[in-house]
């Protein structure tokens, strides 16, 4: 029965977009020292490194400036929702 509730919630453009955002950097953010050291995936914080050839501290403020920023647009569309939609959307969020 809640599948069928969920699927009938329109959730505003790019709002998952931004939640998986906030889930995927967090994880670069708190696990790419480790990861790094064992050889592992290119993370975001490095890829930013070598691609704007900066320092990681540097990297680390950009890739939190995007955290931020995406946290801003999903209260922005959150805000807008009917009550109901909040109430489901909420389990969403919460997830980031």
């Amino acid at each position: 029965m809640k599948i069928l509730i969920y699927a009938k919630v329109k959730l505003p453009r790019n709002y998952l977009y931004h939640v998986s955002i906030i889930i995927r950097l967090c994880n670069d953010k708190v696990n790419s020292t480790a990861e790094v050291e064992r050889g592992e995936v290119a993370l975001s914080i490095i890829c930013y490194v070598q691609q704007e050839n900066v320092a990681e501290d540097v990297a680390r403020e950009y890739i939190e400036s995007i955290i931020l920023d995406s946290w801003k647009k999903i209260n922005y569309h959150f805000n807008n929702l009917s009550t109901s939609q909040k109430k489901i959307v909420n389990h969403v969020t919460n997830g980031a």
